[in-house]
């Protein structure tokens, strides 16, 4: 029980039956019964008050709370007790008073019994306290979360890309760090090689869609995160695969045998020859860690609350990337019905930066036809269309951001989305764009071969779709 004048003062009036306002031996075992105190140390206490205090024993009850609390008096009469009204000076004042009524006076001139003890205060009800407890033991994973968090994200932050052209130390991995999507799905893993990182895709789904796009920013210079995709048939693929398997069988320890077996017959077919699948992928992707703040949240909005022209010129380009790539997760346009996802930039000194690049070819028809409509609307840069960009642009940015872009701001974005066109269309009307394409389908179709399914997205159409998407671009933007 924790001592202080308050319930001191209360176990004292309890605990002195006699009402004399003096206190004896006996009287201290009660009050260490009152304190829930082993009552063996009750002797020893008496002794200690009557030597200091200078008596024989006996002790006043006045005496020893002031001797215990010798500055409390005065700074608990200028602070009422919480509920108590004007002028009330609260139930350790009543109290008090009434220890001084029982102690006045000397040699049995006492005035009387005094006023009755007032009744203990109720405490909180087990359920409330078990529910304190709980609010208590989540606030505090709350903060411990929270903290993490920061943590982790300070440890990226200072650490410098892998240059992922080029052969990585998988055997130098230090601590990973799992990243979902912003649907819950998906995701990548973030990976420290001694003091520099890179980001880890797995599986195959849509590399091939990502080399045609992030050829195209490349050769339209807007900056992305870079990429390689590390296959079955290269040795580095099984030393990164190796080290895949030890994260596995830390996060299911009672399939450890069966994966190493597993393992052991995929090596096995991989030297007679074959392509096996290994922890379900033939082929991993290696995207460059962005070292940079991510476009959302409190950054964005601080970002976009006074922003440099510098990053409102970028966005409009990396947006004109999206409108011909048919991305509409990442930069919100009015070719779409519904599209922005910020969580696909990253800022790297005041410079816009793409990750997650995907051609979304259209298969339909009607589709098509629709998307081609939108996007030659878009590249001409009507003052409807401008008037429609402004708009999806600050619905979505006060949606993320809570900011409200200015004129000034939407029109730079409308400058980069030009200039980005522009450059889509000089190229296209130089011929280069048409070569490229040819040489990006031959890669991808010799590294990842052509689906059996002919419903199924080929590298072939997705170069087609491209040439449709800048063949648009280039007859809207009015660059002969």
């Amino acid at each position: 029980m924790a001592l202080d004048r308050r319930n001191f003062v209360s176990c004292l009036l309890r605990a002195d039956q006699s009402g004399t306002g003096r206190l004896s031996k006996s009287f201290f075992e009660k009050l260490f019964l009152e304190l829930g105190e082993p009552a063996a140390l009750a002797a020893e206490f008496a002794a200690v008050i009557s030597q200091v205090a200078g008596t024989d024993g006996d002790v006043n009850c006045i005496t020893l709370a002031a001797w215990l609390f010798p500055e409390a008096k005065e700074d608990e009469a200028a602070v009422p007790d919480e509920g108590e009204g004007k002028g009330n000076e609260g139930e350790v004042g009543k109290a008090e008073d009434q220890i001084d009524d029982k102690a006045e006076g000397k040699g049995g001139k006492a005035k009387g019994k005094g006023k009755a003890p007032p009744p203990p205060r109720k405490g909180p009800s087990k359920e409330e306290l078990r529910r304190r407890q709980a609010e208590k033991v989540q606030q505090e994973k709350e903060e411990l979360r929270r903290r993490t968090e920061e943590e982790d994200a300070s440890h990226w932050q200072s650490l410098k890309a892998c240059d992922v052209q080029s052969r990585l130390p998988w055997k130098a991995m230090q601590k990973t760090l799992e990243v979902k999507g912003s649907s819950g799905t998906g995701g990548v893993v973030l990976v420290q090689l001694e003091s520099r990182a890179v980001v880890l895709k797995k599986g195959q789904g849509e590399f091939a869609s990502q080399l045609f796009a992030d050829n195209l920013a490349a050769a339209l210079r807007v900056p992305v995160a870079r990429t390689r995709v590390i296959s079955v048939n290269e040795d580095e693929f099984w030393e990164l695969s190796e080290m895949l398997l030890e994260l596995v069988i830390d996060k299911n320890p009672s399939q450890e045998e069966l994966l190493r077996e597993q393992f052991k017959e995929a090596f096995q077919a991989k030297q007679r020859g074959e392509s096996p699948s290994v922890l379900g992928s033939r082929h991993h992707l290696a995207m460059e860690f962005v070292a940079g703040a991510p476009f959302t949240g409190v950054k964005a909005q601080e970002l976009l609350s006074s922003p440099r022209p510098e990053l409102l010129l970028g966005l409009g380009r990396l947006a004109a990337l999206d409108a011909l790539l048919n991305n509409l997760d990442r930069v919100p346009l009015p070719i779409w019905d519904k599209s922005g996802n910020f969580t696909n930039i990253m800022v790297r000194d005041d410079v816009p930066v793409g990750i997650d690049n995907l051609v979304w070819a259209i298969s339909s028809e009607l589709g098509l036809a629709k998307y081609k409509a939108r996007l030659k609307e878009l590249a001409a840069a009507s003052p409807t269309t401008n008037a429609a960009l402004a708009q999806v642009l600050r619905a979505v940015v006060y949606e993320e951001c809570l900011v409200e872009l200015s004129d000034t701001s939407v029109q730079y974005v409308a400058e980069g989305l030009k200039a980005g066109f522009e450059a889509a269309a000089d190229l296209w009307l130089r011929g280069d764009l048409q070569k490229r394409l040819q040489q990006w389908q031959l890669e991808v179709e010799d590294r990842f071969g052509t689906p059996a399914d002919p419903g199924a997205v080929s590298p072939a159409k997705v170069a087609d779709f491209l040439r449709v998407a800048m063949w648009e671009v280039s007859h809207a933007s009015g660059v002969s």
